[in-house]
């Protein structure tokens, strides 16, 4: 191993692994602004907002440069994937046995007051809607 990715892997470690709310934020600021529009052109929207609202990192002595986020050890949180599972792991994530993040109270209050609201909605509209089409 070079000096050089010896230094990065120290530092990537020396960071404690956390959850990011910055794509969550920025996918529901898209879809809520493109409500009522075909859902893959939604999805297309909201990807093309996040690469162009995404915080952006550059470390030192990185030749390949960009990440998911800015934390250094950061998991994603994609609400609208499944809003109810992660709202069940929120006070979870620091301490369970397996792949812990640290996840502070102001993401918490985040989560549950402003983006579980609109996808556990959006959610539950299309349960009910694949239901009753059945």
């Amino acid at each position: 191993m070079t000096n050089r990715i010896s230094r990065l892997k120290t530092a990537l470690f020396a960071n404690t692994r956390e959850i990011s709310l910055e794509r969550a934020l920025l996918y529901t600021a898209s879809h809520r602004q493109t409500e009522g529009e075909p859902v893959i052109l939604r999805r297309a929207k909201a990807t093309a907002y996040i690469l162009e609202h995404v915080e952006i990192s550059i470390r030192d002595e990185e030749l390949i440069a960009g990440n998911r986020t800015v934390k250094p050890r950061a998991g994603i949180m994609s609400p609208e994937m499944d809003p109810y599972w992660l709202l069940k792991e929120l006070d979870q994530f620091p301490t369970r046995p397996q792949d812990r993040f640290a996840i502070s109270e102001e993401d918490k209050r985040i989560y549950r007051e402003e983006l579980f609201p609109y996808w556990g909605k959006t959610f539950d509209e299309r349960f009910h809607q694949r239901a009753d089409d059945r």
